[in-house]
């Protein structure tokens, strides 16, 4: 699933993106069969049954699934919720701008551009700065773009940098990394 620049909704249907139903949608994640979305209002839907339906909340800034099916969201002033299936729990942490989440991990980017990752408890702080956007695949890699569109793989203790750049969000699962530079351009390699 992607969100383009004028907020509409497209999934990667194996040849070709199919645009969704809903617009004026900010941030969208997918995974364990569950997908929601956070609109530029900031309120969050989940798609059931061809649907947006709207979940309890306001106010939310970014959003991520786990392969475990545990939505997170972090929200405009940078707290960090889980979803305990009827309504949002505040985690520890804040300062939060971008969260992902696969395989089991969870991993924060703060508004100053901090990399965090959540250790069951709070949340460690790793290695790294100037991040823009995080990803986090079902099989445990992780990917970054700082802000000046470098992407980045972690390799367990250091970033390594991948060629491309001008790199803006990104995307990971099912072997593949997409990701949507500046300019919206769709790219992808596998893994």
């Amino acid at each position: 699933f992607i969100v383009n620049s004028a907020g509409l909704i497209y999934q990667d249907v194996g040849i070709k993106w199919q645009q969704l139903p809903g617009s004026d949608a900010r941030s969208i994640s997918s995974n364990a069969n569950k997908t929601c979305m956070v609109n530029s209002a900031g309120k969050i839907y989940e798609f059931q049954n061809k649907a947006w339906l709207q979940m309890p909340g306001s106010d939310g800034r970014d959003i991520a699934i786990n392969s475990d099916g545990s939505i997170w969201m972090v929200n405009t002033v940078g707290k960090i919720y889980k979803y305990n299936g009827s309504s949002w729990t505040q985690m520890s942490g804040s300062a939060g701008k971008r969260i992902a989440a696969g395989g089991g991990q969870v991993w924060l980017i703060n508004t100053q551009g901090e990399i965090y990752k959540f250790n069951g408890n709070t949340w460690d702080r790793i290695p790294g700065s100037d991040g823009r956007d995080i990803t986090v695949s079902n099989d445990g890699k992780i990917w970054l773009t700082n802000t000046a569109g470098k992407i980045y793989e972690w390799n367990g203790q250091s970033w390594q940098q991948l060629d491309g750049s001008d790199g803006n969000t990104l995307s990971a699962n099912t072997h593949k990394l997409y990701f949507v530079i500046t300019a919206g351009r769709i790219y992808y390699r596998t893994y």
